[in-house]
């Protein structure tokens, strides 16, 4: 296997990469599927040197935050989420299956999927999944591995990586004190991947916002019951005229919302899962705490959570306890307020340097079918999600309605103006959040209470002593909004008469804070396909259309998606109100919640955050009350509950006490208005003094608004009157003509919807009981729609028209009508266009070179006589293929969904070629022969050069020649030979082995070749390198590399000697002659350093080729003379001259011994004869050390050296 793997690699990193060819050859991780039968995206060979790019995948936090520079190539990225598009006839399958599932009149009400059934139907065919892991793999990535539902592909690899399968430039940045990393370009995808691979859910680690809204740490008094804050003051400081802080503790907001019965009844959560989205580990004891200090049930203990209601799941490594750890804590304590013996499954994964922990989460939970219930308490808008990480979410919330799920997630708390969440003030105008902003989700808006100047009576200090309880009844609820918009403020003595413009600029009000953006997110989804990373590129892909659901008084006519929903108290302080939290580590006293007398510490907390994990806990009581089954997106169901409430005329007012039949209390005070900087988008400045105006926002009205959707619920008149939903039924009605035709044929289709009660409005589908049926879609204009299409299919079948529904109405399908549709003629069109890889022109040619461009044969098929527009349905079959009347191997093409088939190659050889292809035809298209597309291919063009190691040789020598033939080609790899020329003279031959630039992309072939100076002449060699071509690529010839080969050359053996002081040693010199070297040479040597009494001879000195000479070194010793006078006298002693004389008379032999003899006479005589005066001196010898010997051998104008390394001890 790892051989096989290499191959591919190799293969798939070369061009061209047709990675489609190689399938399923790795082992990939992808979960067991039942058997899918989409049709196939990916139709062309996967070809990387033509690539098209994701667009908005770009976070604009990459223009303010530090850029540090590129990533390094081997960094690792962990758990990459490629999300996957399906095919518009999946899309249309599934939207009505989902409106389905919510119709009690259909055979699919409450038929939910599995995950592995929603893959099946719904999910990337098995063809397209094997070709685009096998492309993951083949580019270096690992642990790849698909996702049940078959919308996600998980996987890991390094930024080089990155870098080359999707030109993704991957960077560091700092922000906000920490490190990030985020991609600075939109990455690139081979345009056979661009019908199956919809983007990214992002590359960038930039936080997602946490909508926790921390108030401070409360100290409840055990002996009075009143709260005061603990170290510091509220961040919001007015005059509290006496007034009491009310922290809501799980029964208060039972109180408010009117759980109670619900809870008298045992209807408690009892049986109910909710999964809650994390990404922080959880000390589980605070969860315990939370629970023994507001008297909730803890049941089992014995687990590791020490209560049987907590579940903390690991989606890989533990990522430790995060910043955000606060985050997770309110949603597991306040899901399980609101549904006191539901099971909450903590789901926690950390988050990597590309994907967001909370994503990973998320898909887990779905992808596992783990909860019916999902709460989600973060955000990030829509602008910077960008158009990969908005259809992430709205994937992958479509899976979990499809499946059952109820998804709750905040809706946001910076009011209107979303992307600056907790900013000074806004500056990207109005903004929504891109998690909760899907049709598929329940957004859950906020709200405060109307008590900045009065608890109005409902809350004090006295508390129920097991469930801390102070509140009441209900209180009268606002907008929630922190900010110097809120209209309370007009209320108090220090901004008395303000506007809001007025009290934003205010200095004092800026130093309490109030220009911070605060507040209850809502607005319309305006910003899911940015194709930019600036706002201005919004526009191109707007929002997500409204959905037939979102229908009732005060829903806005603006054809997009709303927010909020619902809402929920969510303030942190502003009115003095907050939630309570407990959690240890944020507690000086390390005990969290301690309900030791006589204090009790605890956390207070605001934000939509709550309020998203509370109403999953109202969820879960509305569905054990009402069988225990999944509840699915709990939308339909909630606007037609606020429909028959408005039908029914009672008074739900939030800003007095609502009717307690009502479902909904309508807030309709309020604002969701937000501090702008002058001269940003939606900001209006009404005062030119000023640096500050107001994000227009939205105000609080009766009926359904953009601030708190349809208010906050009352949740036992929620759970008694979900099952009494009831749409009135309609009846639809459809009619064709012509109903036999001639495809390409305008149809006119007539759709009536008619109803009992009321008109029915929302959109109606035409849809043919045939492949590729799905005609088309038009919205209703007093209950009728009629609308003209030519692209019914090809075949005899009958066509339905669908109603959708909306808030008060059913769906319905109306009668079936037969429709006869016979083929039409069809066109089939050659045309060859190359593509550049260089600079990704394309263009045409009547000639190129071998592997020059990437060639497209492309052939396209339509109708004869069909206009460009409206598209006349879109022909499938094959195309067989031809070249000068042959058949081209390989022969048949699939068209594909643009009823285009291409050839994509690199590699046709040179050749004149003439290619046409004859269309199959299918049931809407006859079949047609296109006419011919002719170019010439010539060889590629080559060019040599070559390089020594050495350019100087001696006899005995070699050197290396480099030889490389770059080209300009994207074909097959060079083949053949390199010859190695001396003049004209071939010395050699070798071939050639072909590679590529991970540059360029481009070929080139490389040989090397050692070459020895026996092979060339004395003096100056001309050496060239000539490629000599193949079929594919012409021959050339490189320039000239000039090679000295010397005549002879000097050698030392041995090489080193080592003597002592005194003693000699030798050497043998050797001279080595180039052919025809005859002539004498003459030695010499000399001593580095000229040592004392080193000395060096050679005989003979002059030798000639194939002899030798002796090399002597010779070294003397140091010796010591004592007593030597220094005044002689040879009056009375004449021995020194006597003992001269003789020394030179004695013969050689006996010179040294002799000597002893005499020295001992002198020391005698000149202990005897006595002297003037004595001193002492010495005869240095050889210094230790070590010296080079150089001999030098030279005959005419040529000299050689050699030399001996010579060590004294």
């Amino acid at each position: 296997m790892p051989v096989l793997y290499l191959a591919i690699k190799a293969l798939m990193l070369k061009l061209p990469r047709f990675a489609a060819a190689i399938l399923a050859l790795v082992s990939i991780s992808v979960s067991a599927q039942l058997t899918n039968q989409a049709k196939p995206l990916v139709t062309q060979p996967v070809n990387d040197s033509r690539r098209v790019e994701l667009h908005g995948s770009v976070h604009p936090l990459v223009r303010v935050a530090s850029d540090q520079g590129p990533l390094a190539d081997d960094l690792a990225l962990n758990r990459i989420l490629m999300t996957l598009r399906r095919s518009d006839e999946q899309e249309t399958a599934l939207k009505q299956l989902v409106d389905e599932q919510q119709d009690k009149n259909s055979p699919n009400f409450h038929k939910w999927l599995t995950p592995e059934e929603f893959g099946a139907r719904f999910g990337a065919s098995d063809t397209d999944i094997a070709t685009l892991t096998s492309w993951l793999t083949a580019h270096g990535f690992n642990n790849v591995s698909v996702n049940k539902g078959r919308t996600t592909v998980e996987f890991s690899g390094s930024a080089g990586a990155m870098r080359q399968a999707f030109g993704v430039s991957m960077h560091q940045f700092s922000y906000l004190g920490k490190s990030r990393t985020a991609n600075i370009t939109d990455p690139l995808i081979p345009a056979a991947l661009a019908p199956l691979v919809s983007g990214f859910s992002s590359l960038n680690n930039f936080p997602r916002k946490t909508f926790a809204e921390k108030y401070g740490i409360y100290r409840r008094d055990s002996q009075t019951g009143k709260l005061q804050q603990v170290g510091g003051t509220p961040q919001y400081v007015l005059s509290s005229n006496g007034a009491n802080y009310l922290g809501v503790t799980p029964h208060d907001f039972a109180t408010l919302y009117n759980l109670n019965p619900l809870w008298n009844a045992s209807v408690n959560g009892a049986g109910q899962t909710i999964a809650i989205v994390g990404e922080s580990d959880l000390n589980p004891q605070d969860f315990v705490n939370f629970r023994n200090l507001f008297g909730l049930p803890l049941g089992n203990t014995s687990g590791p959570t020490g209560t049987q209601y907590l579940n903390i799941i690991y989606n890989g490594p533990n990522p430790g306890t995060q910043d955000d750890e606060i985050e997770g804590n309110i949603d597991v304590q306040w899901s399980g307020a609101a549904a006191p013996n539901a099971t909450i499954d903590y789901v926690s994964s950390m988050g990597t340097e590309t994907t967001a922990g909370i994503d990973l989460s998320a898909q887990y939970i779905i992808d596992n079918n783990l909860a019916p219930i999902i709460s989600e308490s973060w955000g990030v808008c829509e602008f910077a999600a960008g158009t990969s990480g908005n259809s992430f979410y709205r994937a992958l919330w479509q899976q979990a309605a499809a499946q059952g799920i109820t998804v709750l997630v905040a809706a946001g708390d910076a009011g209107s103006g979303t992307c600056d969440q907790n900013k000074s003030y806004a500056s990207y105008g109005l903004t929504v959040n891109a998690i909760a902003s899907t049709p598929y989700n329940t957004a859950i808006g906020g709200t405060d209470f109307q008590t900045l100047y009065g608890d109005n009576g409902k809350f004090g200090s006295s508390n129920n002593s097991t469930t801390k309880a102070s509140v009441s009844a209900y209180i009268p609820e606002t907008t929630w909004n922190n900010t110097c918009t809120n209209e309370q403020l007009s209320q108090s003595t220090t901004y008395l008469g303000f506007s809001p413009e007025a009290v934003c600029n205010n200095s004092t009000a800026q130093s309490k804070g109030l220009l911070t953006t605060t507040g209850g997110g809502g607005g319309r989804s305006n910003c899911i396909a940015p194709s930019g990373n600036t706002l201005s590129t919004c526009s191109s892909g707007g929002g997500y259309p409204k959905p037939a659901w979102q229908k009732g008084t005060g829903v806005p006519a603006d054809s997009v998606r709303d927010l909020p929903d619902v809402s929920l108290f969510a303030s942190n302080g502003f009115s003095r109100a907050f939630y309570i939290v407990c959690q240890a580590d944020q507690l000086t006293d390390g005990k969290g919640c301690n309900i030791s007398s006589p204090y009790n510490d605890l956390i207070g907390v605001g934000g939509t955050s709550v309020g998203s994990p509370a109403m999953a806990g109202i969820m879960a009581l509305v569905a054990q009350k009402n069988g225990g089954g999944r509840l699915g997106n709990a939308n339909y169901n909630l606007y037609a509950l606020f429909n028959k409430q408005t039908t029914a005329g009672m008074a739900c007012s939030a800003s007095g006490t609502p009717n307690a039949a009502c479902t909904f209390n309508d807030i309709i005070a309020g604002t969701n208005s937000v501090p702008c900087v002058k001269g940003s988008p939606n900001c209006t400045v009404n005062n030119s003094a000023d640096s500050y105006g107001i994000l227009s926002g939205f105000s609080s009205t009766v009926g359904y608004d953009l601030t708190t959707g349809l208010g906050s619920v009352n949740a036992t008149n929620l759970a008694n009157n979900w099952s009494t939903v009831t749409y009135n039924s309609t009846s639809t009605t459809l009619s064709l003509s012509p109903t036999s035709i001639t495809h390409g044929t305008s149809v006119t289709a007539s759709v009536s919807v008619s109803s009992g009660s009321g008109t029915p409005t929302g959109d109606v589908t035409i849809n043919g009981a045939t492949t590729n049926g799905s005609v088309g879609s038009g919205t209703l204009n007093g209950g009728s729609y009629s609308g003209t299409f030519n692209n019914f299919p090809g075949g005899t079948y009958s066509v339905k028209a669908h109603y959708g529904g909306d808030a008060t109405h059913a769906a319905s399908d109306s009668n079936a009508v037969t429709m006869t549709v016979t083929p039409e003629n069809s066109k089939t069109t050659a045309q060859t266009l190359f593509y550049n890889p260089s600079n990704g022109t394309v263009g045409t040619a009547s000639s190129i070179f071998y592997g020059q461009y990437l060639a497209l044969i492309k052939f396209t098929v339509a109708g004869a006589n069909c206009p460009s527009t409206p598209p006349c349905g879109i022909p499938t079959g094959t195309i067989t293929v031809r070249n000068n009347g042959a058949t081209y191997v390989p022969s048949s093409y699939t068209l594909n969904s643009d009823g285009v088939a291409e050839i994509q190659t690199t590699t046709l050889v040179p050749a004149a070629y003439s290619f046409n292809g004859t269309y199959s035809g299918d049931a809407s298209f006859t079949a047609s022969t296109s006419g011919t597309s002719a170019f010439t291919v010539t060889k590629a063009p080559t060019s040599t050069t070559v390089s020594a190691s050495s350019t100087g040789l001696i006899p005995g020598q070699s050197t290396t020649l480099t030889i490389n033939v770059p080209t300009q080609s994207y074909g097959d790899f060079q083949t053949g030979t390199v010859s190695i020329l001396n003049g004209s003279s071939v010395l050699a031959t070798v071939a050639v082995k072909g590679t590529y630039s991970t540059t360029t992309g481009q070929n080139y072939a490389t040989a090397t070749y050692t070459l020895n100076g026996s092979q060339l002449s004395t003096g100056a060699n001309s050496i060239t390198a000539q490629y000599n071509g193949d079929g594919n690529y012409s021959s050339s010839t490189s320039t000239a590399t000039t090679i000295t080969l010397a005549p002879f050359s000097l050698s030392a053996s041995p090489t080193s000697v080592t003597v002592s002081a005194g003693s000699s040693a030798t050497s043998t010199i050797s001279v080595a002659a180039a052919s025809g070297f005859t002539s004498s040479v003459a030695l010499s040597c000399s001593i580095s350093g000229s040592p004392t009494g080193v000395g060096c001879t050679l005989s003979p000195s002059s030798v000639n080729p194939g002899t030798t000479s002796t090399l002597t070194i010779t070294t003397v010793h140091s010796s010591a003379r004592t007593g030597v006078f220094s005044e002689w006298r040879p009056a009375v002693f004449s021995g020194v001259t006597v003992a001269g004389l003789l020394l030179l008379t004695v013969p050689r032999r006996r010179r040294f011994a002799s000597l002893l003899g005499v020295a001992l006479l002198l020391a005698i005589a000149g202990v005897a004869g006595g002297c003037g005066g004595g001193s002492s001196s010495s005869k240095p010898g050889t210094p230790t050390g070590t010296y080079t010997v150089t001999v030098s051998g030279t005959s005419g104008s040529t000299t050689q050296t050699a030399s001996v390394a010579l060590t004294v001890n």
